[in-house]
């Protein structure tokens, strides 16, 4: 058995590990989309110590994934919420096309890549500067269907683990709980909109 797979089973939660799991758990009762994903993402990203985070989301539970949105942490954000550039949709179908976070969503389950040079599931696009040299990816999965993949990249090799690859999926699995919680109370604030409307007309 490898060193990497004894120090892996070593590893227990830190203090830390159970707040995060506490703040999120705390989230379900949040109904701002934005505010839940912006704080998951901050969560999950320091939990890891991942240098980069990018998110795709679908955001209204759509068939297709030609509505995206993406955001990435990298200490601070540098997108800030709401309407997504065509430069993000783009970045978004082409990851979801070729790239790791595509084979997560067609898996529906969670990935390590220890190497981005030897990982097959890694597609290093021509135009990228990605300096990743290891990365893990999760699915939020909701009633068996993805509707979110989180990306961690770090510029280290080996740099993410099975024991990162478990605390993140059960972050994913609270998180698509809180998200969910969020858009239905959107789509219900919507439609009681377009009812009011229609009853005024």
């Amino acid at each position: 058995e490898s060193v990497m797979g004894i120090v892996n089973q070593l590893q227990s939660p830190s203090l830390a590990d159970f707040e995060m799991l506490a703040e999120i758990s705390q989230m379900l009762t949040v109904l701002d989309q934005d505010r839940v994903l912006e704080r998951v993402i901050e969560l999950m990203a320091k939990a890891v110590d991942a240098a980069k985070v990018s998110l795709i989301l679908r955001p209204d539970y759509a068939d297709d994934w030609q509505q995206t949105f993406v955001r990435r942490f990298s200490g601070s954000y540098d997108q800030p919420p709401g309407e997504e550039s065509p430069q993000a949709i783009h970045f978004a179908q082409r990851v979801l096309d070729k790239g790791l976070a595509g084979w997560v969503f067609r898996h529906k389950q969670g990935a390590i890549v220890y190497d981005t040079l030897s990982d097959d599931r890694w597609y290093l696009f021509p135009d990228s500067d990605s300096q990743a040299r290891s990365a893990l990816c999760v699915p939020f999965l909701y009633s068996g269907d993805v509707v979110a993949v989180l990306t961690m990249l770090h510029p280290e090799t080996n740099h993410f683990n099975d024991y990162h690859l478990r605390l993140m999926s059960i972050v994913a699995n609270q998180a698509t709980v809180a998200v969910r919680n969020a858009q239905l109370f959107n789509q219900m604030v919507q439609q009681q909109q377009q009812l009011e409307t229609m009853l005024r007309t």
